[in-house]
């Protein structure tokens, strides 16, 4: 099948959809995007999601004279008829594509949504980007991340059957899932990386080598980040005498946060969850000495240049790394040059692409829920989860990369 025909939505996440948008539209895809404007990219974008009629109207295939008369009638029924039409408006408009691309989460009903990538022979990408799929109470018996590290955990049945659920729904229904061990505990089909991709023209790569070395944090989640921890630990070693400068950031545009690391000698970015994420991998690629959590059974092709830490030894890494501006420089250099290799947009939007349609040697093959999920930690009846597993236990991926057997009452 040849794709011609882009349909991404629909929530911004690190500037994602405003990126692959404007790259598949350079090599000729007919691309249409669904998302809010934020006030932290510059990207515009087709159809918000929040008035979808007005959007669909200016970008779908259909007859302008069919737009015209749906978009009258619509204007005239009250609000329980209008949501009859939206929903049947946005099932034919994804039909008119030949892949959509899912960002966090779709402009539809998921289920009504996949129904018709059928019908339409709509090929189906999931982009995991976080807390769109990952349960942060399963995440922590996967990794052993305590609630100190990890505060205000939502521990309740009803968010970890629809994580568990949602994931399923996905692994049945998508022809490709790129994502990364964090938001994956509950998965059990295999799975590509979600490599980060970068617009390297927005990263101008500076080593400024101040002479007050400035660090810089800059959380999307303080509590998802270990924020207090870095902060406390940095806050001591300018105590002990290490002359250094410090910015502690939240919600910066993305322009002014690019300046603000191509200005930085170091980011530190988080100790929970595993990085690099997007915000490591533009402070490497503008300049910045990472020190970041690290999986270290990543995939050999997610090998970037930073220091692991984690909260037992970020003091100790911090203060050597900060004794050795030649190692600072080193590591910046580095990491540009492996952002130029592994993530630019370009190389990374194409990557995408060529894995939906050539490629089966996964990165990942979860096996966590499969061997070591259990029912009673979490007190969930193991029918529940069961009945949930049913729903792929006839696919193909399933057959022949999940072992069968039972074990604690669950069923594989």
């Amino acid at each position: 099948m040849q794709i011609k025909r882009i349909l991404i939505g629909s929530e911004e996440i690190c500037g994602v959809i405003g990126q692959f948008t404007a790259h598949y539209r350079s090599k000729g895809y007919k691309v249409v995007n669904i998302a809010a404007k934020t006030s932290f990219f510059t990207h515009t974008y087709d159809i918000d999601p929040n008035d979808f009629m007005r959007g669909w109207k200016a970008h779908s295939k259909k007859s302008g004279l069919r737009k015209s008369l749906v978009s009258l009638l619509y204007a005239m029924v009250p609000v329980r008829i209008k949501n009859a039409i939206e929903w049947r408006v946005k099932r034919s408009f994804l039909k008119e594509f030949d892949l959509y691309i899912n960002i966090w989460k779709c402009f539809l009903d998921e289920e009504i949504a996949f129904k018709a990538a059928k019908e339409g022979n709509v090929k189906w990408m999931t982009i995991c980007m976080g807390d769109d799929f990952r349960n942060r109470w399963a995440f922590q018996h996967n990794f052993d991340v305590n609630d100190e590290l990890l505060p205000g955990v939502k521990k309740d049945l009803p968010h970890l059957i629809s994580r568990m659920s949602r994931i399923r729904a996905h692994e049945k229904n998508a022809n490709i899932i790129f994502s990364g061990p964090d938001q994956s505990s509950l998965s059990l089909r295999p799975y590509f990386h979600a490599h980060v991709p970068v617009d390297l023209s927005e990263a101008t790569f500076r080593i400024p080598e101040n002479k007050k070395l400035k660090l810089v944090h800059c959380p999307s989640d303080a509590n998802a980040k270990g924020t207090k921890i870095i902060e406390t630990v940095i806050k001591e070693l300018q105590e002990e005498g290490m002359d250094i400068e410090f910015l502690s950031l939240r919600k910066v545009p993305h322009r002014e946060l690019m300046n603000v690391l191509s200005e930085s000698d170091i980011l530190v970015d988080e100790l929970v969850f595993h990085g690099p994420g997007y915000l490591s991998i533009e402070a490497m690629a503008s300049g910045c000495a990472v020190l970041t959590k690290y999986y270290e059974n990543s995939p050999a092709s997610f090998r970037p240049p930073v220091v692991s830490v984690t909260k037992d030894n970020l003091k100790e890494k911090l203060r050597d790394i900060l004794n050795d501006r030649k190692r600072i420089v080193e590591l910046a250099n580095e990491g540009r040059k492996y952002v130029e290799k592994n993530n630019s947009l370009e190389l990374i939007a194409d990557y995408y692409l060529d894995c939906l349609m050539n490629r089966t040697d996964f990165d990942y093959y979860p096996d966590y829920f499969r061997n070591e999920f259990d029912p009673v930690v979490f007190s969930i009846e193991p029918k529940t989860v069961n009945d949930i597993t049913e729903l792929v236990t006839n696919e193909a991926w399933y057959k022949e990369h999940v072992k069968t057997g039972e074990r604690t009452g669950l069923k594989f």
